[in-house]
């Protein structure tokens, strides 16, 4: 898991993009990544990266994915993300403090 993590979100239109170290790695850009709840009291994201590259035990592997999902706590601006690799029943959990700043436009 990553120790930072940034989403670009707009919410005129409704359009959000992640990078995160696994996203990044594996991309080598932000990911277009879908909003899921937005009510007052929190805001959550969900995406999955596809095809990870990895190793166990010393051997590269590939595994099928990694769902992901942050959820920013409004009031406190606290994140809570979670990782589950696909195929394997185990998860990873992490939280934080957000540095919420203003949404600004960039050239594609």
């Amino acid at each position: 898991m990553s120790k930072t993590l940034e989403i670009a979100y707009n919410a005129q239109t409704g359009e959000a993009k992640a990078v995160d170290g696994l996203i990044w790695q594996t991309y080598g850009k932000g990911i277009p990544v879908k909003l899921v709840v937005d009510n007052p009291a929190r805001i959550t994201f969900r995406w999955e990266v596809k095809n990870v590259k990895g190793r166990s035990r010393g051997v590269a592997n590939t595994i099928p994915g990694v769902s992901e999902s942050v959820t920013l706590l409004k009031d406190t601006i606290d994140v809570q993300v979670q990782q589950m690799p696909l195929g394997y029943d185990n998860s990873f959990r992490g939280s934080g403090h957000c540095t919420a700043q203003p949404y600004i436009a960039r050239r594609k």
